[in-house]
């Protein structure tokens, strides 16, 4: 397990080169989490920043962005940065505008609904029939709850019925939406798959129900976004990319998902 100190360092060396000299350029807490997340979860991240403040090295400011909210940035606390106060809330406000472009509804909307069409097609590809879309029923079992599950669908050779819940998202999806995705999957009878850019936290409680964490570690944008997804990388190094199909390790891990599911059912049914 990483010590409290270890995470606070790594958090640091984001704002602080090996040489000791400052990085002039303000991140804000979506984007530093992002880019320690194959370390440390999300929480984690936040806490380190909370305490890397508190010890004077670091420095918030809040930005009121129009439909999304006051977002933190931070940054190196020292005379240069406090000297540099226009040239920095300038960089914030530049910042805030990207960060209201790919938040806007319809992005967000158009990421979910592309991301949604690609693991359909990926499933029909793998001998799926899809049973519904945005639905809380499985044949005679129906959910008693509002929330639904984006796909049930179901093996044609095998009988094996999934529960899809796709999320094309730069953040986590919140522990409590994915124990509930769970429990609804195992009330229909149905193996969970979770198709998200970012799953890793949970993946553990997904395979102990017997489910796949479908992680893409990117998040996919539609063709024609090229020019987009180039300068959110450029300004945030985010994980985006273009693509008009899953990624090729993804599908090889799911068929392996796939496989060992249909022969644990086959050795089931010959005992």
């Amino acid at each position: 397990m990483q010590s409290k100190k270890s995470l606070e360092d790594d958090v640091k060396g984001l704002f602080i080169d090996d040489f000791n000299r400052p990085k002039r350029k303000p991140m804000h807490e979506t984007a530093i989490q992002i880019a320690m997340e194959y370390k440390y979860d999300h929480k984690r991240t936040s806490y380190a920043l909370r305490q890397l403040e508190n010890h004077n090295i670091l420095f918030s400011i809040k930005q009121k962005i129009e439909g999304i909210g006051n977002i933190r940035f931070f940054m190196v606390n020292n005379q240069n940065t406090l000297k540099n106060q226009d040239r920095l809330m300038k960089k914030i406000s530049n910042y805030s505008y990207w960060i209201k472009r790919y938040s806007d509804y319809n992005i967000t909307k158009m990421l979910g609904a592309h991301l949604h069409a690609l693991v359909k097609a990926e499933l029909q590809a793998e001998g799926f029939k899809i049973i519904n879309e945005y639905t809380s029923q499985f044949k005679e079992n129906k959910w008693p709850g509002r929330e639904t599950l984006d796909i049930i669908a179901e093996h044609s050779n095998h009988h094996l019925p999934i529960g899809v819940e796709v999320k094309n998202m730069l953040s986590l999806i919140p522990h409590a939406e994915v124990s509930k995705k769970i429990e609804i999957c195992n009330f229909l009878g149905v193996k969970p798959v979770f198709a998200c850019r970012w799953i890793e936290p949970y993946r553990k409680k997904i395979q102990e129900n017997l489910g796949f964490a479908w992680q893409f570690k990117n998040q996919i944008y539609p063709l024609g976004q090229e020019s987009f997804v180039k300068e959110l990388r450029k300004r945030f190094n985010f994980p985006v990319e273009v693509a008009s199909e899953l990624p090729n390790e993804n599908i090889l891990e799911f068929k392996e998902w796939l496989e060992n599911i249909e022969k644990n059912i086959s050795e089931n049914r010959s005992i």
